[in-house]
């Protein structure tokens, strides 16, 4: 489930046992760019809106979020974590 927010250089922790890896965290939180978010007036003045991030995933974000942003992800169940300045 976590492998959808496995990033190029991301450091990842690795739990081994002789030697042999056992088990494999991805940070808790991880930073993507949206590429896709609705336009304010088509969220029906919802707060929140479906955004695309770089790698085709989408979630949920507050309704200021847009295009070109970096938003970071809760990597445990694919929520908003907020903005990585936040």
């Amino acid at each position: 489930q976590q492998t959808k927010w496995l990033q190029d250089g991301m450091r990842l922790r690795v739990s081994k046992l002789d030697d042999q890896p056992l088990l494999v965290q991805v940070p808790q939180k991880a930073a993507f760019e949206v590429t896709e978010a609705p336009s304010a007036a088509a969220t029906g003045g919802d707060n929140t809106q479906f955004v695309a991030l770089e790698h085709g995933e989408r979630i949920r974000a507050p309704q200021y979020i847009e295009v070109g942003e970096r938003v970071l992800v809760y990597t445990a169940d694919g929520t908003f974590a907020g903005r990585p300045n936040d």
